[in-house]
C-alpha cells in the first residue's frame, strides 16, 4: 500500500534523527541490545499505524518470522505494564513516534 510505505520511509528517517542508527544496521542479524531495542520499536509503530500483515513486517526488518513480531509486541506490552522498568524503552518509543507523527 502506498501510504504504508511512505509511513515506512518516514518511521525510517525519524529512527535514524533519533539514533543515528542506519537501517542496514537494524534490519541485521545482530543482537546487540541497543539494535534489537529499535528494532522492536520499529515493528511496533510498523503494526500501529499500517496495515501491513505481521509476515510483511517481519521481512521488511531483515527476514524476520511472523512468530518473532508477535514476540515484539508481546514484550513491547511488557515495558507498558512495567514503565518504571522500562523507561527509557518508552521514552525512545515515545520520542521516535513523536517524531514520525510530526511528518503525518
Amino acid at each position: 500500500m502506498k501510504s504504508d510505505k511512505l509511513f515506512i520511509a518516514r518511521l525510517e528517517m525519524a529512527i535514524y534523527q533519533c539514533t543515528d542508527m542506519e537501517m542496514e544496521l537494524i534490519k541485521s542479524k545482530t543482537r546487540k541490545a541497543e539494535v534489537v531495542i529499535v528494532r522492536f520499536i520499529q515493528a511496533w509503530l510498523m503494526k500501529k499505524y499500517t496495515l501491513m500483515s505481521l509476515c510483511s513486517i517481519g521481512k521488511h526488518l531483515g527476514g524476520r518470522d511472523h512468530s518473532t513480531i508477535i514476540h515484539v509486541l508481546k514484550t513491547i506490552e511488557d515495558w507498558y505494564e512495567q514503565p518504571k522498568m522500562y523507561a527509557a524503552e518508552l521514552r525512545l518509543l515515545n520520542t521516535i513516534e513523536s517524531e514520525v507523527q510530526g511528518c503525518l
